[in-house]
């Protein structure tokens, strides 16, 4: 589009002479006036045979004169806006105006999207863009990247790790183009993992329950007890679980489900037989499955052991072979008699326990001792189950030899070995996983375990 205007030119006059006379308009065969953001030149022709000079208001136009033909020159322009800037051309009798003008660049993104992507690394999201300029993007966030294609005219954002908590989070890209710059916000879905965990209420016979499941990354699935089955179906949608029927006590375990550090646990109680569902008037009492429990204070769930009749060529009546006492996978032995209405269990003293791992000294020995110095620990059995007080455990590794590892404080506390007659009230309150603390950390009394 090309404006032509005069230019008024104000001359001094004598009083005589008042009139004015504007200089003629010079003629013009063409003009470039118009240009797109990126710039680029242009010519204007003049139509005249006297020499010419062009002038310009603005920096970013330039005019060059060659004979009746003006070269104009235009920087690109890297603002939305558009501009405009006049060149003014002249010759000795004539003068006229030229209006040029430039558009902005264009640029855009839809703001009304939410940009988002998948919990899981590499995760990716594209995003369009309306632009006539190079688009730069450089990422704000530590678990993103992201790049510009300029084929397809998309930021590409990639998560550069997963999002492990079940909450969203939000990272942000920083975009210029031209001199235009911009951020965007880019948000992470949570971690999928969601469960009932709502106890289990199951009867003596047992049964089966599925529960429902969601999740986004892989669910590992495990059990505190081998009457409990769990495991989750072949698309992942449900959580089987199994009881098998209870011929004792009411009994208690737990199920634990675990996707990337992240553990829910389902509880799964079971009623006891009812009366008159004897485990067979044949079977001894004294061969099964015990739980070691510490009975101070509170009441602490040390493991479940098993304790079998001795069959070696040496056996003698009423050996017995006790498994995973204290310790998961070791074998200690001792006997049993009845005399009148008292029956004893009696293990050997001296004998290793095995090898447990302290998580702060690392692995050390263990001996079972007893406290008044007999070559035979006693407990007997009373109503709560079988009960000592002289028990104690000795660390044989060199970093504990200057104290007992495990012993019973003095004041009557006992140790109580319980099978099926352990209450409620006691299995509610013992932990279900122990582990060994550091000696450093052990407190005066005898609780020498915690979850």
């Amino acid at each position: 589009m090309v404006l032509l205007a005069g230019i008024v030119s104000l001359t001094a006059c004598s009083d005589d002479d008042p009139t004015y006379t504007a200089p003629a308009q010079l003629a013009l065969k063409s003009a470039d006036a118009f240009y797109e953001a990126a710039g680029g030149t242009g010519t204007i022709v003049v139509n005249s045979t006297e020499s010419i000079t062009a002038t310009s208001d603005a920096q970013w136009l330039t005019a060059a004169v060659s004979g009746n033909t003006v070269t104009l020159t235009v920087a690109a322009n890297n603002a939305l806006e558009g501009r405009s800037a006049n060149v003014v051309l002249k010759s000795a009798t004539a003068v006229t105006e030229v209006n040029v003008t430039q558009r902005g660049i264009i640029y855009g993104v839809n703001e009304d999207v939410q940009f988002s992507m998948a919990d899981t690394l590499k995760s990716i999201v594209r995003i369009p863009v309306a632009h006539t300029a190079d688009v730069n993007v450089t990422s704000l966030t530590d678990w993103l990247s992201a790049s510009f294609n300029s084929e397809t005219g998309r930021i590409e954002v990639v998560a550069t790790a997963s999002n492990d908590a079940e909450a969203k989070r939000v990272g942000y890209v920083a975009l210029q183009t031209g001199n235009v710059k911009d951020t965007l916000a880019i948000v992470q879905d949570a971690l999928l993992f969601k469960v009932d965990t709502a106890p289990l209420a199951i009867e003596a016979e047992g049964g089966s329950q599925k529960i429902a499941i969601e999740h986004s990354r892989p669910v590992t699935v495990e059990t505190d007890a081998e009457w409990i089955s769990a495991e989750l179906n072949e698309k992942g949608t449900a959580l089987n679980v199994t009881v098998a029927a209870n011929e004792g006590e009411e009994r208690q375990g737990t199920i634990a489900l675990t996707s990337v550090g992240i553990t829910k646990t389902i509880t799964v109680a079971q009623k006891a037989a009812e009366a008159g569902d004897p485990q067979g008037e044949d079977e001894n009492p004294l061969l099964g499955t015990f739980t070691f429990y510490w009975i101070g204070e509170n009441t602490y769930n040390l493991g479940d052991f098993t304790i079998e009749e001795y069959t070696g060529e040496d056996a003698e009546e009423g050996d017995v072979v006790l498994k995973g006492f204290y310790v998961p996978g070791n074998e200690i032995y001792g006997y049993y008699e009845t005399e009148g209405d008292v029956t004893t269990l009696y293990i050997f003293a001296n004998q290793a326990l095995g090898t447990l791992t302290d998580p702060d000294e690392g692995d050390y020995g263990n001996i079972l001792q007893s406290t008044s110095g007999a070559n035979a620990i006693a407990f007997t059995l009373t109503e709560q189950g079988f009960v000592s007080t002289d028990l104690k455990i000795m660390a044989t590794d060199p970093a504990y030899t200057e104290g007992w590892w495990w012993e019973i404080p003095a004041g009557g506390t006992s140790i109580i070995v319980k099978g099926g007659a352990a209450s409620s009230e006691s299995r509610a309150a013992a932990p279900r996983k122990t582990r060994a603390k550091s000696r450093q950390n052990l407190p005066t009394s005898l609780k020498l375990f915690s979850k």
